[in-house]
């Protein structure tokens, strides 16, 4: 069940043990690395020893389903002359009382629960600088056991151990860290992974990103592209980053009512990642689904509050939709400005004043109030929709950029209203808009 690059790395890091060494193995399955790590020290296995459905399917008629195996594999073990020291449990019920414990291979977990049961049981008795290798550590159809990985890290529980396996090698190598006693606090809850810092710093055993964007890569399985891209936000950009997230993400397993929403997300990551994505140009958010992420993502690179603005379906609202020229029209004095629109058929325009950078839209309408316009509201918090008849300078505020329809400004109402704003925001810029539409 493992391939010939996972026996030279265990090999390889396994040579380095003196012949005293005790080694642990969760999960040995019919022998096939114990007859290995046998010639390098005392090792002792753990497993139930039950025949799975999946054993039976790929290899029939060793055993039937629900079957214990015990004794097929002391069979392989006796005819390879390899000893081992047998723990028939579960990896949970296992307790270790064999002294110091100097290197471990886990086989068998598959979900973050059963990973933390294995680590729990030695933590206390590895050795300064013991090796954990865990199959399947850095697999992505096992997403979440690799965030918990990278949590374990982060949390200086344990260190990666950079190796010399290549990129298709799965095993993560671990070594104790300065936190290990923390462990046993560890629980696999949601809030864990979400509060967790998202640590950039920590590479995998093969030098690559594959842990830390496994984090992002749950958030999105688990339907929390909000927190997803508050971790993209954290992340510094790197091309290289690209490369391997079309790696993890051709691998994952997603639900495929999340699909156009981690879609938008795969875009907004590399536009993130790509060098061009960080000009200090202003970004227009233009006509297409692709041009709107990608200018409410950089034209909001320096608002903290820029990963809750990254709403995809009010964000992609905007296209095709009148009166969201401004953005095209204005909006580089937009970027980082308070915006006041007075007008009539304001549609999305506040959208679009988020999208170009806004600090905050306040739309006056002078028309009908649109379910488009309560949706744009009810969205992004910066953005504020009022009837003119029911406009109260007080509730508008300081603004930096005042927008006024032609069609509006003669009345003396909007008269009235530009000058109590000016004269509250003397700095403030008034530009007027001619030949636009209503929506």
């Amino acid at each position: 069940m493992v391939g010939e690059t996972d026996i030279r790395l265990i090999r390889a890091l396994a040579s380095e043990l003196s012949a005293e060494a005790r080694i642990v193995e969760f999960g040995p399955w019919l022998g096939g690395v114990s007859i290995v790590l046998a010639d390098y020290g005392e090792l002792h296995v753990v497993d139930r020893f039950i025949w799975s459905d999946a054993n039976a399917e790929r290899y029939p008629g060793l055993a039937a389903p629900g079957e214990n195996f015990r004794d097929l594999y002391e069979t392989f073990l006796k005819d390879y002359g390899a000893e081992a020291t047998i723990s028939e449990t579960a990896f949970g019920d296992f307790e270790w009382q064999g002294g110091a414990i100097d290197f471990c291979f886990i086989d068998g977990p598959r979900q973050p629960e059963g990973l933390l049961d294995c680590l729990n049981s030695i933590a206390s008795s590895l050795a300064p600088g013991a090796k954990v290798l865990v199959k399947n550590g850095l697999n992505p159809s096992h997403t979440d056991m690799m965030a918990l990985l990278h949590v374990l890290a982060a949390l200086g529980i344990f260190r990666i151990v950079q190796t010399d396996q290549p990129k298709w090698c799965n095993i993560a190598v671990l070594e104790p860290g300065p936190e290990l006693v923390s462990l046993s606090g560890i629980a696999v809850e949601d809030e864990l992974f979400r509060r967790c810092p998202i640590a950039p710093e920590v590479k995998d055993s093969r030098g690559d990103s594959s842990l830390v964007l496994a984090r992002l890569a749950q958030r999105l399985i688990r339907s929390d592209t909000p927190c997803a891209f508050d971790m993209l936000d954290k992340l510094p950009p790197s091309v290289s980053h690209n490369y391997a997230w079309d790696a993890l993400e051709s691998k994952l397993d997603l639900p495929p009512e999340l699909l156009p929403e981690i879609a938008a997300f795969s875009e907004v990551f590399c536009w993130h990642n790509d060098a061009a994505g960080y000009w200090n140009e202003f970004v227009a958010p233009g006509k297409s689904v692709t041009w709107v992420l990608r200018a409410a993502w950089s034209n909001n690179a320096d608002n903290p509050q820029r990963a809750a603005l990254m709403k995809v379906g009010p964000l992609t609202d905007i296209v095709g939709e009148s009166r969201t020229d401004i953005a095209d029209r204005f909006g580089a004095q937009m970027r980082g400005r308070r915006v006041v629109q007075i007008g009539t058929g304001l549609g999305l325009s506040g959208t679009a004043c988020i999208a170009s950078g806004g600090v905050s839209y306040f739309g006056v309408e002078s028309g009908e109030l649109t379910t488009a316009m309560l949706r744009s509201e009810h969205a992004f918090e910066a953005v504020t929709y009022m009837p003119f008849a029911t406009a109260d300078p007080d509730a508008i505020g300081q603004a930096d950029l005042i927008l006024v329809d032609s069609a509006n400004q003669s009345e003396p109402e909007t008269k009235s209203l530009l000058e109590i704003l000016k004269a509250r925001s003397p700095q403030a810029t008034v530009e007027i808009l001619s030949n636009t539409t209503a929506a």
